[in-house]
């Protein structure tokens, strides 16, 4: 029996299948891997007492979304919800310092609205030993 462009079928899991077929073919890369995002810095700006996170934008991804991850007890495996501290649309970000204390990890993930990209690589800061900055830039 055909109907359209069914035949035979008879599972209702068809239809999902169909629709995330005609989505790839849509939206193309939706359903690959994405460019990560480089380059993460990280600084502490004792006046504000603000840790300000910078990096570069992956080239390949219009109008990302940039989701940020926090660690405390050394460089993690990126990336938990769990640990998912904000997200941003802009390549910087700045987090309140208070209530940290000691070595924190940062991580930043592109997501395009499809799929999110593997993490920028961890970048720590240990607010009692590192430098801060004492004027904003």
């Amino acid at each position: 029996m055909s109907t359209g462009l069914f035949v035979n079928c008879r599972s209702p899991e068809l239809v999902p299948q169909i629709y995330y077929v005609l989505l790839g073919q849509l939206t193309p890369g939706a359903a690959t891997g994405i460019s990560r995002p480089t380059d993460l810095k990280l600084r502490y700006q004792a006046v504000l007492r603000e840790i300000i996170l910078e990096w570069t934008a992956p080239a390949d991804v219009s109008f990302p979304t940039f989701h940020i991850y926090y660690f405390l007890n050394g460089q993690p495996e990126c990336c938990a919800a769990s640990n998912r501290l904000a997200s941003t649309t802009i390549s910087t970000y700045n987090q309140p310092a208070d209530p940290f204390t000691g070595t924190l990890y940062f991580e930043v993930t592109a997501f395009n609205g499809f799929v999110e990209s593997a993490g920028s690589g961890a970048a720590g800061i240990n607010l009692a030993t590192d430098p801060p900055e004492l004027l904003p830039r």
